[in-house]
């Protein structure tokens, strides 16, 4: 036997009344445009009120870097989208149809009785098989629905005073932001270089300090008083801060001595011993630098000595060596002087001076350094020596050459033994000193 499918007629739908599916589809269009307007104006007031916020922080802050701006610009669009997708995308996303809007008129008018509802259903085709439902109830339904429907008004339904709160707050927002953009000028392109493009353009300012260093780095000698000098363009605060931290970690901020006139002002601080390596910023009027590195290094010493002395010939004396520690020595007019040095680092440059007076240039070789001198009168003999970073030393070790006077020799005739008397034919020993 075979099976036959058996397919349940359904009694054919009623129509609807015109005027009926107009003011349905009216109702429909304006709660759409209700929560389009409302979802807007949310997410308009959150992007608004998180850009504003934005911009104090990086104007008053004189600029903040580039990855705190990039953090904020991300947290501000994850914020917007969340208020969008919560406010506006998922609800124009719900199904609301002819039969959602007559269920929101029955409840705002519960005296309908379910007649609209049944009337939407029934216009839809909703009214079963034709045994047990009959098209012309189902009509009749329809018709008292039209009827109660005339007598109500649909617009109602919907909250008109937050409809227009919405539409108002909107509006504004809007005209806020034009206002921003035209009003702002200069000042909102900066804000959109700076958070949005994340360009590294800086804000206008009255002041911009200067400090006294070339780039970003600044070279001191470990152990020494180090200053920081600085001066401002524009506007001259009286007053300027220097900010530090040291490698250890240990902050600090002082005031800096000013000097000079107004107009004219400088702006000077000064470590005192300075032993580590440390950052600093400067911060006056409206304006605040750059990171700047102070970096302390030793300076060039002599931690060697070796000196080589060559006789006249003439006296036909072999060369004397010196080795470190002695560094005083008597030499005999005309000799040579070799002087070499070892130094703690590589020398840039090393001059031999006596006292003050510059003696010769000296030939450098990494950390070593040599220089050849052929003194004529005593003298204390030392190397001026020169870095690579233009550290100087400041306690130079001293080579002392005593010159001697070369006497003139002298002969004396002796005669051991012999005295005052003697004959003409005497022998005499002699001796000659």
């Amino acid at each position: 036997m075979s099976r036959m499918m058996v397919t349940t007629p359904t009694a054919p739908p009623a129509p609807l009344d015109g005027r009926v599916t107009d003011r349905l589809r009216r109702l429909m269009r304006r709660v759409r445009a209700c929560v389009l307007m409302e979802g807007l104006a949310r997410g308009l007031a959150f992007l608004l009120a998180g850009c504003l916020v934005e911009f104090c922080i990086d104007y008053f802050t004189r600029g903040v870097r580039w990855s705190i701006r990039a953090a904020m610009m991300i947290a501000l669009l994850a914020g917007w989208i969340w208020i969008l997708r919560k406010y506006l995308i998922q609800p124009l996303r719900r199904r609301f149809g002819p039969a959602e809007a007559a269920n929101l008129i029955e409840r705002h008018h519960p005296t309908l009785g379910s007649r609209l509802i049944s009337a939407v259903r029934f216009a839809s085709g909703e009214i079963g098989p034709p045994e047990s439902n009959s098209r012309e109830l189902a009509a009749q339904v329809v018709r008292r629905a039209v009827d109660a429907l005339d007598r109500i008004d649909v617009g109602g339904v919907i909250d008109t005073g937050r409809a227009k709160r919405a539409g108002a707050a909107l509006i504004g927002l809007l005209a806020v932001a034009a206002a921003m953009v035209y009003g702002g000028g200069d000042l909102v392109g900066l804000w959109f270089s700076r958070n949005v493009l994340l360009q590294e353009v800086p804000w206008p300012k009255r002041t911009h300090l200067v400090v006294d260093c070339e780039g970003d780095e600044i070279i001191g000698a470990r152990g020494d008083d180090l200053v920081i000098e600085a001066y401002a363009r524009g506007v001259q605060p009286r007053e300027v801060e220097i900010l530090f931290e040291t490698t250890s970690g240990r902050r600090g901020r002082e005031s800096m001595v000013t000097v000079g006139s107004p107009g004219n002002y400088r702006y000077r601080y000064t470590f005192k011993n300075a032993q580590e390596d440390f950052t600093f910023h400067l911060r006056g009027g409206d304006d605040r630098t750059d990171l700047f590195r102070a970096r302390l290094l030793e300076r060039p010493r002599v931690v060697e000595t070796a000196m080589r002395i060559e006789p006249p010939a003439y006296t036909h004396l072999d060369p004397i060596l010196l080795g470190d520690g002695q560094r005083a020595a008597r030499v005999l007019p005309g000799s040579t002087v070799h002087l070499e040095a070892h130094t703690n680092k590589p020398i840039a440059q090393a001059v031999l001076m006596a006292g003050r007076d510059r003696v010769a240039d000296a030939e450098v070789q990494e950390d070593r350094v040599r220089a050849t001198v052929r003194p004529m009168e005593t003298h204390t003999y030392h190397f001026a020596l020169v870095d690579r970073v233009n550290l100087e030393n400041r306690r130079p070790v001293r080579f002392s050459l005593r010159v001697v006077k070369d006497e003139a020799p002298k002969a004396r005739l002796l005669l051991p033994g012999v005295g005052d008397m003697i004959t003409p034919q005497a022998v005499l020993p002699m001796e000659l000193e």
